[in-house]
């Protein structure tokens, strides 16, 4: 008797979604400096989203020193 093997099936809807915020008034001047530090770089998470992919090609074994 022959084993079956197990198959999995994944399904994939995508969803298409747009939102429209209307601005009234500009944002202050630390409202606008708070928004600029949660988008820039130096920002921990901003950070690892602009390495494409190093920290986990370090993880992965990868990369592992200048050279690599």
């Amino acid at each position: 008797m022959a084993a079956s093997i197990p198959t999995a099936i994944r399904t994939v809807i995508p969803i298409r979604m747009m939102t429209i915020t209307t601005m009234t008034e500009q944002p202050s001047g630390i409202a606008l400096l708070r928004l600029m530090a949660w988008l820039s770089p130096a920002f921990p998470v901003g950070g690892f989203s602009y390495s494409h992919g190093l920290e986990r090609a370090v993880q992965d074994g990868f990369v592992a020193d200048r050279q690599s």
